[in-house]
């Protein structure tokens, strides 16, 4: 195969897993809601969409991890999981002043909330990243 590190279809591939993963987190989140509300054909239909969506992410990652500059191996992994997370706290604190500047202070807490498990979880990606090493 060749190498996937710098190409179009890597960009693609990785939004492709974005898409995926959004799609499942939002099919899980409203069959729950279904479920609350009385409609199990719905949150089924939900779940289910879910499961494939997983299934497609899955093939995503695997084409990811073959060949994107050794993500198959853990502390490459957990490096560039790392690396793309690192803006994600100051993203989430952004939207959370607009959402204050907004008065949807609720919508800004959340977020705040947000950014801080942003956060820790990149704490403990540095950690786990250290004890690799």
């Amino acid at each position: 195969m060749h190498e996937l590190v710098g190409t179009e279809t890597m960009t693609n591939l990785w939004e492709g897993l974005a898409s995926a993963a959004t799609t499942v987190m939002l099919a899980r989140q409203l069959a729950e809601h279904a479920d609350v509300e009385g409609q199990p054909e719905a949150a089924v239909a939900l779940r289910a969409l879910a499961d494939r969506e997983t299934g497609l992410a899955t093939g995503l990652v695997d084409f990811l991890v073959e060949d994107a500059d050794g993500l198959s191996d853990a502390a490459v992994a957990l490096a560039h999981i790392h690396e793309g997370r690192g803006p994600a706290a100051a993203k989430f604190r952004s939207m959370a002043a607009t959402a204050r500047d907004e008065e949807l202070d609720e919508v800004g807490a959340w977020l705040d909330k947000l950014a801080d498990a942003q956060h820790d979880h990149q704490q403990r990606l540095t950690v786990a990243i250290n004890g690799l090493r």
